[in-house]
C-alpha cells in the first residue's frame, strides 16, 4: 500500500481487486491468497508499526 492512498481508499481498491475472476478462487469466491494478503496488510496498518519491505510470491510472481 502507498503512503499516499488513505487506508479507507486502499481497502476499497484491495476489495476490488481481489475476489472474483481470481484463478485460484474457491466454491464460494474466497481467495486464499488474498485474504493472507488482507491479514498481513491489517497487521501493518497498526500504529507503531513500520514496514521498510514486505515481500510476497505467488506463482513465481512478486
Amino acid at each position: 500500500m502507498s503512503d499516499d492512498i488513505p487506508a479507507s481508499e486502499a481497502d476499497e481498491t484491495r476489495s476490488s481487486e481481489s475476489g472474483a475472476g481470481s484463478e485460484n478462487a474457491d466454491a464460494d469466491g474466497a481467495d486464499p491468497f488474498a485474504a493472507e494478503i488482507d491479514k498481513a496488510r491489517d497487521l501493518l496498518d497498526g500504529d507503531g508499526i513500520e514496514a521498510v519491505h514486505v515481500g510476497v510470491v505467488r506463482d513465481g510472481e512478486v
